[in-house]
């Protein structure tokens, strides 16, 4: 779990945690961020935290249906047409747009549906005739 701040309304209770350490060294004891501590790693500004070589997406499975969350491989549904167009954020433009070629492959399968949270408002969708297409029922 990765923080942007110690508030307690957004540390929970979870397994590991993830807080800037200039965040985590100004927080205010109580019991549950002193409950959290032996589960905190800091980290700097600037420091890599998770070490890869391309997005992630996550995908869930249910009857027959899958969706596909794709976080950042995808800025903008014209992405979904011209995947080879990169964007600010692609540290290696080439390797994004292969990536960006599969998961389009991926969100055409029979049964999927995409969610895209850059996506404005159409952030759940499928990909038809290589078009984003907004989820309808």
């Amino acid at each position: 779990m990765a923080f942007t701040h110690s508030h307690s309304d957004h540390i929970g209770c979870h397994a590991g945690h993830l807080v800037a350490e200039p965040e985590w060294a100004r927080r205010e004891p109580s019991g549950e961020t002193d409950a959290l501590t032996p589960r905190v790693r800091t980290v700097e500004d600037g420091q890599e935290v998770f070490r890869r070589r391309a997005h992630a997406e996550y995908v869930l499975t249910s009857g027959g249906h899958r969706l596909i969350a794709f976080g950042d491989a995808v800025h903008s549904p014209i992405q979904i047409e011209n995947p080879d167009w990169s964007c600010g954020y692609d540290r290696d433009p080439a390797e994004a747009a292969s990536h960006r070629r599969k998961l389009v492959a991926e969100l055409a399968g029979h049964g999927t549906i995409g969610y895209g949270n850059h996506f404005a408002d159409v952030l759940f969708g499928h990909v038809r005739d290589g078009r984003w297409t907004a989820r309808v029922g």
